[in-house]
Parts: structure tokens; sequence; C-alpha cells
């Protein structure tokens, strides 16, 4: 895996990230690729009995050189972002961010809005109404 910042990659049961999760690989798993990349989706075994699929922004194939990170921009209407450790409004933040300020993804958004990044030379949460790709 790749670019996940130490998160996990989702392994969903169809190829969108607002499909269901069947399992989630940590970031040393070797995955069992069963097809061709579509659409920046791989078809992959997600466990013993269920297929699925990974964004292929996150998987590094054998042979493969990592790409790098997607970015967005964060976008503001006035005070600077917050970046935060926790994908929540009161932990800690590690880094304020401006306007147009470009960085990078490490990860898919969560069900509640939180998308993973890497800020201020951390890896951290912004909310997504403050990024746009």
């Amino acid at each position: 895996m790749t670019n996940t910042g130490g998160l996990g990659l989702n392994c969903r049961t169809e190829p969108n990230v607002t499909a269901e999760i069947i399992t989630v690989f940590t970031p040393d798993m070797e995955v069992q690729v069963l097809g061709d990349e579509e659409d920046g989706w791989i078809p992959v075994q997600c466990d013993a009995d269920d297929e699925g699929f990974v964004s292929a922004d996150f998987l590094t194939l054998e042979g493969e050189t990592p790409p790098a990170p997607p970015t967005v921009t964060v976008i503001t209407n006035g005070p600077l972002a917050a970046c935060r450790l926790a994908p929540n409004t009161v932990s800690l933040i590690v880094a304020r961010i401006e306007s147009g300020t470009e960085v990078d993804l490490l990860g898919e958004t969560t069900d509640d809005g939180w998308v993973p990044v890497s800020c201020g030379g951390f890896d951290g949460w912004i909310f997504e109404d403050l990024i746009m790709p």
C-alpha cells in the first residue's frame, strides 16, 4: 500500500467510496489482485470469503514505483483551516493551513466527512468542506 499515511486501505463491496467496507488492510499486508484496474479501482481478495475493490491510488502493484500522492487545495473564507490529529472537532490541532495551500491526500474520506491529509509535516485530518480537488 502507498500514500495511506499509515492508515489502512478499505476493501469495499463495490468500486466506489460509498460502498460498504468488507475489511481494512493494514499498510504492511500483501493483497491478492484479481484483475486489472478499471476507473481507478482494482478488484482484490478482501478476505477468505469475499472479493471486493480498493482504490488504485493507494495500492502499489509489485514492481511498480509508488505514485506521488494526489493533492487537494485547502479553501477557506476567513481564518486558517485547522488540520487535526484525529477526525473530529475536539482533537488537537497539528497545523493551521492558509487558503490556497495544496496538501497531500492520504486516504479516503470518512463517512462523517473527514479527509486524511499531510499538513505541516504531520498526518492529520481536515473537514471535506474545506478542500477542493
